[in-house]
């Protein structure tokens, strides 16, 4: 079969999303190279070859071109098409029968994808399952869990040029464990000044940091600070050094974080965070 034939079979694959994809990919290629003459077919055919060459069929492409256009880190710079059918092969959902170690196998090789080949070592990659794994089993994650898990670190657009560390990872496998009760600690800092839903965390994290704080000095270094300030209040939480309050109207501050009262008596936060 030809290269022509093959893009003709492979024509269902090209949705909305795939082509608006390919042409950021052109564009970014454009800037790089003025010359380039008949870009678009060109990068069609770079994309085709790499999908036949693992196999995937339309509906593989076409099912998660949209997920891959939305993620942050692809926002200016489009995966090239080696790249993209790599991550379409590792996207690939696990027989239902899969393990939880398989589930881990296949987050890890598709965050290894993800950041251009991060713990190629292969006793850096045992040392990294084996912490997973042991998160994991700490929080009773599922399969589920896992997939749940992945998709907060690839939306998040603080990890759109570097990886997660440890801790994050267990931050989130932790909060995702526990029923998604509380936010994750990038989306803290927009919580906590009223330009999202404030979990009961968030408000203790503000009432102790200091709400005047963070309504007076808008800026990326509050930002930093309160968002490294809760990430500690979660990690307390995940080893169950302190519990929530009961929610209800009465005992929770408005979304205002200038008139929010503390959750807690002061005697209390003091008590937490000396």
């Amino acid at each position: 079969m030809s290269i022509n034939e093959q893009l003709m079979a492979l024509q269902p694959a090209f949705s909305p999303a795939f082509k608006i994809m390919v042409n950021r990919y052109l564009a970014y290629q454009l800037g790089i190279d003025n010359n380039a003459k008949d870009a678009l077919p060109k990068a069609m055919t770079r994309y085709l070859r790499a999908f036949t060459e693992e196999n995937l069929g339309p509906e593989e492409v076409s099912a998660n071109a949209m997920a891959i256009l939305n993620d942050p880190m692809y926002a200016s710079k489009p995966p090239a098409p080696r790249e993209l059918a790599l991550k379409l092969v590792a996207a690939r959902p696990a027989s239902g029968d899969a393990s939880l170690e398989q589930a881990l196998t296949n987050f890890f090789s598709r965050m290894k994808i993800r950041y251009k080949g991060l713990w190629h070592d292969h006793e850096a990659r045992n040392v990294v399952l084996q912490q997973w794994l042991d998160f994991s089993s700490r929080y009773e994650l599922s399969c589920r869990d896992v997939a749940r898990v992945e998709e907060i670190l690839c939306q998040d657009s603080a990890f759109a040029q570097y990886p997660p560390s440890e801790k994050h990872i267990e931050q989130a496998m932790g909060i995702v464990g526990l029923g998604e009760r509380v936010t994750f600690p990038s989306k803290s800092y927009m919580a906590a000044v009223g330009r999202g839903e404030a979990c009961a965390l968030v408000k203790i994290a503000r009432s102790a940091f200091g709400a005047y704080d963070l309504k007076m000095r808008r800026d990326l270094r509050v930002k930093k600070e309160f968002e490294e300030f809760y990430g500690e209040i979660v990690d307390q939480f995940l080893r169950g050094e302190i519990i929530l309050p009961e929610e209800s109207d009465s005992d929770l501050p408005s979304a205002d974080p200038v008139n929010a009262e503390p959750v807690l008596a002061k005697e209390e936060l003091l008590k937490i965070f000396k």
